[in-house]
């Protein structure tokens, strides 16, 4: 995939994504990970509590600390994050989190993420707690 980074020390590989990082759309995201097949497996205890903990408010501060100020992206971030968490939460892998956000919709080239969570939320104002929650329950009931 040739996005990862090896620790020689602990022989572990840590897929890494450079080439869409922090887009202010979501139309083109893409996760070469998402066909490895660990992508597949249920998040460890640990990951799933290391996931809870994310603190996106504080990431946010950090980037902004890095020099990222563009408020479509970090308002992505934020979603993302927050549908990370609650997906991971229900259950979800790796796999089936970004199955969900890249879902193509018939009459559109972009992601579902774009086209249907940030639309709702960003553009029409609607909930982003019930928005995020009931994405996730229909991606559950559907697959």
């Amino acid at each position: 995939l040739d996005n990862c980074l090896v620790d020689n020390s602990s022989a572990t590989v840590y897929p890494i994504d450079h080439g869409l990082i922090l887009p202010d759309t979501a139309n083109r995201l893409r996760f070469d990970w998402k066909h490895l097949i660990q992508s597949k497996h249920p998040f460890s205890e640990n990951s799933l509590r290391f996931i809870s903990n994310i603190d996106v408010n504080k990431d946010i501060k950090t980037l902004k600390q890095a020099g990222i100020t563009s408020k479509q992206a970090l308002t992505r971030v934020q979603l993302s994050t927050l549908l990370l968490k609650k997906a991971a939460a229900k259950g979800l892998t790796a796999y089936q989190i970004a199955d969900l956000m890249l879902s193509k919709n018939q009459h559109s080239n972009t992601t579902f993420f774009e086209d249907t969570i940030c639309k709702k939320i960003i553009k029409d104002g609607e909930d982003a707690d019930r928005v995020l929650s009931q994405v996730v329950e229909d991606y559950i009931r559907l697959n």
